[in-house]
C-alpha cells in the first residue's frame, strides 16, 4: 500500500554521509531524516507516485526530483552553498535584535494560527554512567498540537510502540524511570513557547551576533548566535538560531543550557531533575500555507553521567484543523514510554514512516541484540519469561490480562504498570445547612469565679440562619477499589465552623471506555465545633486564663455553640479532566448523636490570638431571650452538606 524509496544522502566534495538530512515530500508534509550514515527509508502512498521529492540540509543546495523518475535506491550527493556560506554580514546588535524581534512578531503569521493534527516518530535511549546502553525506546504517534497564539500544551497518542531493555532486569528497572519525553513536540518547540533567547523580555541579558548567512531549501537564512551579555544570571543558554530573510520565520535554533543555570531543577518544559548538561536542536519547516515545527534532539547527561535521548521527527502533517485526541487514547505527561514492548524487527512499522538511529554505538548494540541469544547472554530466566509475554507487538497485547485502552485505529494502550496505593487531596467550596434560629443572647465568662468584677459580658441579637459558607481539604488514601478518606471543613466567614473526619469507602468508574466518571460513597466519623458570633467584650480585668490558654488581649470575641459528634454519609459524583485531575460535588448526610454546648473565646488584636473552647459551668452565663439557655445553637436535627472542588492525583 506504499511506495518505498530508500537511498543515502552526502556530501557532494567529500562522500561523508550527511545525518539528519530532511527526505520528504513538501505538498503532503511527508518525510524522514537520514541516520549517522547518510541512509534514508521513506514510505509514499501511491498517489503521491507523481510528486517531488526533496532532499534538504541546511547550508547546502536542495535535490528535487520527480518520484516517478527517481532511481531506487536513491544516492544523492548534496552540494554546499558555497557562494552563501561566504557572505558575512556585519551588523551592530541593535540590528540583530531587531531581526530577531521582527521575527518573534511574525510568529502569528508564520506558524499555524489554529489546531493541527500531526504524525510522528518518537525515539528515546539511556545509557548508564559506563556509557552502556540500557533500553531504546521507540514509538509512532498522533498529536494534537494547538495554535501559535496560545501556550497551551497539545495531546500526545499512541499509534504503535515499542521497547528493547539492554541489560539484566534490575539495571533496566532501576535506570528507566524518566517520563514526559513522548511530549516532545510541544516541550521542545522553543517558538511556541518563546524560549528565552527570542523573548523580548530577555534581550539585554543577552548578546547577539551574525555568525553567516547560509541557506535552507534555497532560501537566504540568517545564522545568529547568542549567549550571556556580562554575566547576567537571566540569562541560561547559548547557541545560535537561524531566520529565514525573506518570511522572518525561525528555521532552526542549536542551543545547550549553560553549567551554572543547569543547577536550576525545575526548567519543565526543557528539562526537570538534576542533569549536568542538556542541548538542544530544533526544525521548522514550511508547508503550503504555514511553517510547522518538524523535528528536534535533545541530548541529556544525567547526574551520573549516563546519557538520555529524546528524538522526535513529524513524518506528516494532516490536513485541515486539527481534531483532539480521544480522551482514553491520550498519553499522560508522567507516562513512561517504556511500558510498550515490542521486538526490534523490519516489518513492525508496516506502513508508517520512521527513522534512522543516528548514534553508530546505539545502531551496532542493536544489531548485536538482534542477533544474540537474549535468553543465556542477556537475561535472567524469569525476566526473559516476561518478555517473552509481552514481545512482538502492541497487538499482541490484546491477549494479555493488564488494562488497556484503544485508538481510533484499534492499536492498544498498556497503562502503566502503577502501584495499587494510591495518595489523592481534593479542597472544595460549599455549604452546610445548620439551622439556628432568632434570639437574643447574651454570654459572659467569669475571669475569676471567686471576683464578680471580672466578669467579661456581651450580648447582641443573631438573626435566623440556614446554612454555613466552608471550604474542604481531603486526602485520601486508596487500594484499588477501596478508600481511607480523611478531610477537614473550615468556616469563610466570622462564625466558627471546624470539622475534622475520618472514615472509609469506595470508588467505581461507570465508564470504562470513556473519560472517566467516579461515584464514591462514604461512612465517617464527624468531630464539629460550630459557633456563632455574639459580639466582642472588653477585658478590664486583665490577664486571665481559659481552657488552659492565658489570655492578655484587652478585647476578646465571645461565640456559643457547640461540639457535634455526627455519624457522616457522603456520595460524591467525580469527572476527570485529565489524568491528574478530577472535578466532584460531594453531597453529605450528618446524623449527629451527641452534642455539648460550648463558649469560645477568641482574642482580638495581637498577633498570636488565643482561642479557648469552654464548656458551660458555673463560670459561664448564658440566657437566651432573657432566660438561662444551655440547649445547641444550631437545631438538632439531621443536615446537609454540599462542597463542589477538584481531586489532585
Amino acid at each position: 500500500d506504499y511506495l518505498l524509496i530508500q537511498g543515502q544522502v552526502a556530501h557532494a566534495k567529500t562522500g561523508k554521509p550527511l545525518p539528519y538530512a530532511h527526505v520528504g515530500i513538501p505538498e503532503r508534509s511527508i518525510g524522514t531524516t537520514t541516520g549517522y550514515n547518510g541512509t534514508f527509508t521513506l514510505k509514499v502512498p501511491p498517489f503521491y507516485r507523481n510528486s517531488v521529492l526533496t532532499v534538504s540540509y541546511i547550508g547546502f543546495r536542495t535535490y528535487t526530483q520527480e518520484i516517478g523518475q527517481l532511481n531506487n535506491p536513491l544516492n544523492t550527493r548534496l552540494q554546499p552553498a558555497t557562494a552563501m556560506l561566504q557572505e558575512v554580514i556585519v551588523m551592530d546588535e541593535s540590528k540583530i535584535e531587531d531581526i530577531i524581534r521582527r521575527a518573534v512578531r511574525r510568529i502569528p503569521a508564520n506558524y499555524p494560527d489554529r489546531p493541527s493534527n500531526l504524525t510522528a516518530f518518537y525515539r528515546e535511549s539511556r545509557t548508564d554512567s559506563e556509557q552502556q546502553y540500557v533500553y531504546l525506546a521507540e514509538g509512532v504517534l498522533q498529536l494534537y498540537k494547538t495554535s501559535y497564539e496560545k501556550d497551551d500544551e497539545g495531546q500526545v497518542g499512541l499509534l504503535q510502540g515499542r521497547q528493547m531493555a539492554l541489560v539484566a532486569e534490575d539495571t533496566f528497572k532501576r535506570q528507566s524511570n524518566f517520563s514526559s519525553g513522548h511530549l516532545a513536540a510541544d516541550r521542545f518547540d522553543v517558538v511556541k513557547n518563546r524560549e528565552d533567547f527570542i523573548n523580548e523580555q530577555y534581550f539585554p541579558a543577552y548578546q547577539y551576533w551574525i555568525e553567516n548567512l547560509t541557506e535552507q531549501e534555497g532560501r537566504p537564512v540568517y545564522v545568529i548566535g547568542f549567549d550571556r551579555a556580562a554575566q547576567d544570571e537571566r540569562a541560561r543558554m547559548k547557541g545560535r538560531v537561524y531566520i529565514d530573510t525573506a518570511s522572518y520565520a525561525f528555521v532552526r535554533a542549536e542551543f545547550e543550557i549553560l553549567p551554572d543555570a543547569q543547577r536550576r531543577v525545575d526548567d519543565y518544559p526543557l528539562y526537570f531533575g538534576n542533569w549536568r548538561s542538556n542541548r538542544y536542536a530544533v526544525n521548522y519547516r514550511q508547508g503550503k500555507e504555514h511553517w510547522h515545527f518538524s523535528d528536534a534532539l535533545r541530548e541529556g547527561v544525567w547526574r551520573d553521567s549516563g546519557l538520555y535521548t529524546n528524538e522526535i521527527i513529524v513524518t506528516e502533517v494532516l490536513p485541515g484543523r486539527g481534531k483532539k485526541i480521544p480522551y482514553m487514547a491520550r498519553l499522560n505527561r508522567n507516562d513512561r514510554f517504556l511500558d510498550l514492548t515490542g521486538d526490534y524487527d523490519a516489518s513492525f512499522w508496516a506502513s508508517y514512516n520512521t527513522a534512522p538511529i543516528n548514534d553508530p554505538k546505539l545502531a551496532a548494540r542493536m544489531e548485536a541484540f538482534q542477533n544474540q541469544d537474549k535468553a543465556e547472554q542477556v537475561f535472567d530466566t524469569a525476566y526473559v519469561a516476561q518478555l517473552q509475554r509481552q514481545r512482538d507487538s502492541i497487538r499482541e497485547v490484546q491477549s494479555q490480562s493488564e488494562p488497556q485502552a484503544r485508538t481510533p485505529d484499534g492499536f492498544v494502550i498498556m497503562e502503566p504498570n502503577g502501584s495499587a496505593f494510591d495518595l489523592h487531596f481534593s479542597y472544595g467550596l460549599g455549604a452546610h445547612n445548620l439551622r439556628s434560629e432568632a434570639g437574643r443572647y447574651r454570654l459572659g465568662y467569669f475571669a475569676d469565679r471567686g471576683d464578680p468584677n471580672s466578669l467579661l459580658s456581651k450580648g447582641n441579637d443573631l438573626a435566623t440562619q440556614e446554612y454555613e459558607l466552608i471550604y474542604q481539604f481531603a486526602l485520601d488514601f486508596t487500594y484499588k477499589h477501596w478508600m481511607l478518606r480523611w478531610n477537614l471543613g473550615r468556616d469563610l466567614w466570622t462564625n466558627i465552623y471546624r470539622e475534622s473526619a475520618i472514615g472509609l469507602g469506595a470508588q467505581f468508574n461507570l465508564t470504562k471506555r470513556r473519560r472517566p466518571v467516579f461515584v464514591r460513597p462514604l461512612v465517617q466519623y464527624s468531630r464539629l465545633f460550630y459557633g456563632r458570633r455574639v459580639g466582642r467584650a472588653d477585658n478590664d480585668y486583665g490577664r486571665f486564663e481559659a481552657d488552659d490558654k492565658k489570655f492578655r488581649a484587652d478585647k476578646v470575641r465571645m461565640f456559643y455553640g457547640e461540639r457535634r459528634q455526627q455519624l457522616k454519609l457522603s456520595l460524591e459524583m467525580a469527572v476527570e479532566l485529565n489524568p491528574s485531575r478530577e472535578l466532584f460535588v460531594r453531597v453529605g448526610y450528618h446524623l449527629p448523636f451527641a452534642n455539648q454546648s460550648r463558649l469560645f473565646l477568641r482574642e482580638s488584636g495581637r498577633f498570636f490570638n488565643r482561642n479557648a473552647r469552654v464548656p458551660l459551668s458555673d463560670a459561664t452565663l448564658v440566657t437566651r431571650n432573657g432566660e438561662p439557655h444551655e440547649g445547641t445553637m444550631a437545631v438538632d436535627e439531621p443536615s446537609f452538606s454540599l462542597t463542589v472542588g477538584v481531586l489532585m492525583k
